[in-house]
């Protein structure tokens, strides 16, 4: 029998504090318990084999009803993986940065291995400059450029309650950490956008619209461009072009594309964002009667590229109208029913997958699965670094913009610099700013003074 009474939120600590440990896949296997379905008693139990304390996460049997009771930061991130990559990137470490962990790990020793989340990010962050490091060393061949490396000390103290993250710390605090030469740094990012523009050719294409003129595509065209012509260029058993779902970053260019493929095709481009009302893609009909017509009608009666921008962004309510459309060939606006034109080609550009959504793309809604389905060919959009030069109208800048991305990804950094920094930067610069005032004002605006440093390369 359950030796505390707990309240929602405590109860639900102590859940996320038992199924995080390492230890719970293996318990939960061999109790035959199920995560969404453990009882207090079953919780507490499991609390007791993994050495969590869980009285501090109730109060006694003998207090009033909905009394207080500790509660404590849920720890909802396993340190195990963590460890081991710090592990490994010791040589890449500071000092300091290696008791900090230490400490860290210590703490997440006396709850199960499990980690707050923002013990979790401290500890990203902090193995994400250190993988850079690591990444610039081998591939430069970079020497530390503060001269000599140091001894370390030994760790301060072992670390409470846990062998494990003691031997950590020795390990963590047995090599100093290395700077980076930032010269080095730089000729490794150039060395990457040079390969990646060598790596996406001019394209040249030549096909017949389906207004029947003959066209020569030519320049610069994102690596998918040729796999999107040729989906809305298809056509099913049942004679519509298959509906095209399109998922990329942020300025990554989906709209960019779809424009370019009415171009291409000799078609009207129609365009929306996200909706949270059916009227905003069916249309209405007002007080006196007349009707209202929205781009998806235009395209989907007259013919045309019809994109729904931001999709995942929208109402899945709004979007359940929509379904008949997409599948039957025919649907129901509010003045009639209307028969899809066989040049209507439908494209849904979106962050996200529609599954919900992610680390970066926090607002994104998880796509009733029925919607989803009525884009059977989807395709990946990722930045495409010759087209963002090509378009940027400032070739340095552009290349600065992307160095800056690279630097980012390379130390796991949670920000966005997309290509839309570029060309706005550009537009700057043609102005009368500075490289480095046009920096400031678009992609270093929201960054801290420390990951400024890290994507700017120690300009």
């Amino acid at each position: 029998m359950a030796q505390y009474r707990y309240t929602a939120d405590n109860r639900s600590a102590l859940r996320a504090a038992v199924t995080s440990s390492p230890l719970w896949d293996a318990y939960r296997q061999r109790n035959g318990l199920s995560s969404s379905s453990l009882s207090v008693d079953d919780l507490e139990e499991a609390a007791k084999a993994f050495g969590i304390a869980f009285d501090i996460f109730g109060t006694t049997k003998g207090a009033k009803r909905g009394g207080g009771g500790f509660v404590p930061k849920p720890r909802p991130h396993a340190s195990a993986s963590l460890k081991a990559r710090a592990s490994e990137l010791a040589a890449y470490l500071s000092e300091a940065q290696c008791d900090y962990l230490a400490d860290i790990f210590a703490d997440g020793a006396k709850h199960g291995d499990a980690l707050t989340a923002k013990q979790f990010d401290t500890v990203f962050d902090m193995l994400g400059r250190a993988e850079y490091k690591r990444r610039a060393a081998s591939e430069g061949k970079a020497q530390a450029a503060s001269g000599e490396e140091k001894a370390a000390e030994a760790p301060k103290a072992a670390a409470p309650n846990g062998d494990t993250a003691s031997q950590l710390a020795a390990l963590l605090a047995s090599i100093a950490g290395q700077a980076v030469n930032a010269e080095q740094i730089a000729e490794i990012v150039d060395s990457r956008i040079k390969a990646a523009l060598s790596s996406v050719p001019t394209v040249r294409i030549e096909l017949k619209g389906f207004d029947g003129e003959l066209r020569e595509l030519k320049g610069h065209r994102h690596p998918k461009f040729a796999t999107l012509l040729k989906a809305a260029t298809s056509r099913m058993a049942n004679g519509f072009a298959p509906n095209i779902w399109i998922s990329g970053p942020a300025g990554s260019g989906k709209t960019h594309a779809g424009k370019m493929l009415a171009d291409a095709l000799g078609l009207p481009f129609q365009l929306n964002g996200a909706i949270s009302m059916p009227h905003e893609l069916l249309g209405f009909i007002d007080a006196a009667g007349t009707y209202h017509a929205t781009p998806f009608w235009e395209a989907y009666e007259k013919g045309g590229v019809y994109m729904f921008d931001e999709v995942d962004g929208a109402d899945n309510a709004a979007l359940l109208a929509l379904n008949a459309a997409l599948a039957n060939g025919f649907a129901t606006f509010p003045h009639k029913r209307v028969e899809r034109h066989p040049d209507c080609i439908i494209l849904a550009s979106a962050n996200t997958w529609g599954l919900g959504a992610t680390a970066d793309y926090v607002g994104r809604s998880k796509i009733d699965a029925a919607f989803l389905s009525r884009f059977p060919v989807r395709i990946a959009w990722d930045y495409d670094t010759a087209l963002e030069i090509a378009i940027s109208g400032n070739e340095s800048f552009a290349r600065r913009v992307i160095a800056a991305r690279e630097r980012a990804r390379a130390a796991g950094l949670k920000v966005i610099i997309d290509p839309r920094a570029s060309q706005a930067g550009a537009a700057l610069i043609a102005n009368g700013m500075t490289e480095a005032e046009a920096a400031a004002a678009t992609y270093l605006a929201n960054l801290s003074a420390d990951q400024a440093a890290i994507v700017e390369g120690g300009r």
